[in-house]
Order: structure tokens, then C-alpha cells, then sequence
């Protein structure tokens, strides 16, 4: 399936700022996506990196002062279906780690208590236990923002995407199942729906396993990944730092549509970007970039919050 993205968020602010911001805009290569066309239409300086988990990051410095800033992403990425997603060179042990956003207290612990001694096949087990966070939990906005905590959304019983999604992860981490934070974009019939969304990834019998807990989609079918990470606030599209600003107004536009139903090639087999990278560049630039990306795999192990 083919899918073409536009992408669109602008904030405005009652008085200037200067600002860097952190952008996971762009779609990574999978072995189940590959991104055919991606473009990125922002203001300053702009450096572009891979993080610590294969994430494409772009960090951008805005010295000017200014009152409205605009990022814009658009493009067309591929998805194969393939249900089930190796370990991407990083050890899925990492996402056993809690953060504040994750870590369950004692309302999460009450509710998982029946299973951690679940006999049936983890499968069937996280799908079942999915389908109760979302009674707990139904999809109502307004109630949470991006500081929510796992342990605060299950009180509240009201919530998001992001909040089902950290839930989640709390309970499959207290059950020794390493889960991880996935945002990126959902193609949906319903014209309403918020195209841009996020869902949990799970760790066994050797693969990550898709869970969708807001939509109880269990297959990356309609889904588009752009960024992981331990929780919301390190896989989220824009983080920033400001100076100045005052109040601020956000407005963010998302639409997916879907171009062809049909893969452009029956199958394709994943290759990693460094890969291509380093075989235009030559083998010195390889040994180079295989030193950063070691390095930068480390940095996650150091990451406060």
C-alpha cells in the first residue's frame, strides 16, 4: 500500500522567541515501509542525524526572533504488511527501562496483577488485555495533555492515543515484556480521524508485535511509523526549547491518503539507510558512521528523565 502524507503544524506567540527545536518528521526504512518520496519544508538552521534508536532527527536553531513558526512534511511512504519487525539492531531488553511517563503505580499494578500469571499464548493475552485498557480508558480529548503519566491517564479513565499507548507499556514492562512507544501516521476511511497518531510495539517470540489499543489493531496494516522511542516525549514529532514567547497557540494538520493498494513490487527487503549510506561514501566514511551510530546507541542508556 501506498500512502501520500501532508503534515502541517504551526505555532504562534503573543511575543517573539528564539527557539531550537527537535524534529521526528521523516518516516524511517523498515523491513515492512520504505519511503519513495519525503520532504521537509522548515525555517533555520538545519542539522540532520540519526538518533540512538535509528530515528531520523532533525535539530533545527531558530536565532531570529519570531512570533509564528511553521514545519511542514509531505511525501509518499510504502508499507509490505509484514506483521511482525526484528530487533533493528538494538537490544529490545532497552525498553524494559520505565521513565516517568511509564511507570506504573498502583492502580496499573492493581489491573495487571490478573495477568501476570495469564497461561494463554502472550498473543491473546496482550490482545485481551489491550481491549481493557481502552474500557478503562475510552478515547476522550481534552482530559490529558503530553505530561500525562501513564499511572494519572488510568485514574483520570479518560485519554488519547499516546495515553493508551503508555498504559500499555507500563503493563507489558511490569510483566517483564519489553514494549516501546511508536508515533507516526494512521490512514483511516473515517474522514474525521486524526491521521497522526501513536500505538505500542511488544517484544516476543522474537519480533516486535503491533498493538494499537486506541483502534484494537493488532497489524501495522494502516500504519506508517516515523519515530520510537521509551515513551511519548522521545518519539514525539516536535520538542523544542524557547526563549521567550509568552503564551503560545498551536495548530497542527495531518492527512493520509491512500494512492494504491497495490505495492509497487511484491515484496521488498529491508536495507538498512547506513548501509546505502556507506556504500556510496566508501569504506572509510563506514567505519565513521558505524563508530557514530555505536556511539549514538550508547547515549540511550544515559538519557534523564
Amino acid at each position: 500500500m501506498i500512502f501520500n502524507i501532508e503534515h502541517c503544524t504551526k505555532y504562534h506567540y503573543s511575543t517573539p522567541v528564539t527557539s531550537l527545536e527537535y524534529l521526528r518528521l521523516t518516516p524511517i526504512t523498515l523491513s515492512n515501509q520504505r519511503v519513495l518520496e519525503w520532504n521537509l519544508d522548515v525555517p533555520g538552521n538545519v542539522q540532520t542525524m540519526t538518533d540512538g534508536y535509528g530515528n531520523v532527527l532533525n535539530v533545527i536553531s531558530i536565532d531570529k526572533k519570531h512570533k509564528d513558526l511553521t514545519f511542514k512534511a509531505s511525501g509518499r511512504v510504502e508499507i509490505n504488511g509484514l506483521e511482525v519487525l526484528g530487533d533493528g539492531g538494538i537490544n529490545p531488553l532497552l525498553f524494559l527501562r520505565n521513565t516517568k511517563l511509564t511507570s506504573a503505580g498502583e492502580k496499573i499494578k492493581d489491573f495487571v496483577k490478573p495477568y501476570m500469571s495469564d497461561m494463554r499464548s502472550i498473543t491473546e493475552s496482550l490482545q485481551d488485555m489491550a481491549r481493557s485498557i481502552l474500557n478503562v480508558i475510552p478515547y476522550d480529548k481534552g482530559v490529558t495533555d503530553s505530561h500525562t503519566c501513564a499511572e494519572d491517564a488510568f485514574a483520570a479513565g479518560h485519554g488519547v492515543c499516546q495515553d493508551h499507548t503508555q498504559v500499555f507499556i507500563a503493563c507489558c514492562r511490569l510483566r517483564g515484556i519489553p514494549a516501546r512507544y511508536v508515533s507516526g501516521y494512521l490512514f483511516s476511511d473515517d474522514a474525521g480521524h486524526i491521521a497522526s497518531h501513536a500505538w505500542a510495539e511488544a517484544w516476543y517470540d522474537g519480533g516486535w508485535h503491533t498493538y494499537d489499543v486506541s483502534n484494537l489493531l493488532f497489524a501495522p496494516s494502516r500504519h506508517v511509523k516515523v519515530a520510537i522511542g521509551l515513551d511519548y516525549q522521545e518519539a514525539c514529532p516536535i520538542r523544542g526549547i524557547r526563549t521567550g514567547g509568552g503564551a503560545e497557540v498551536l495548530d497542527t494538520y495531518t492527512q493520509v491518503n491512500l494512492l494504491n493498494d497495490t505495492p509497487l513490487n511484491d515484496e521488498f527487503t529491508f536495507v538498512d539507510k547506513m548501509e546505502l549510506d556507506t556504500k556510496e561514501q566508501g569504506g572509510q566514511q563506514q567505519q565513521q558512521m558505524m563508530f557514530k551510530r555505536s556511539f549514538l546507541n550508547s547515549m540511550v542508556f544515559f538519557n534523564i528523565n
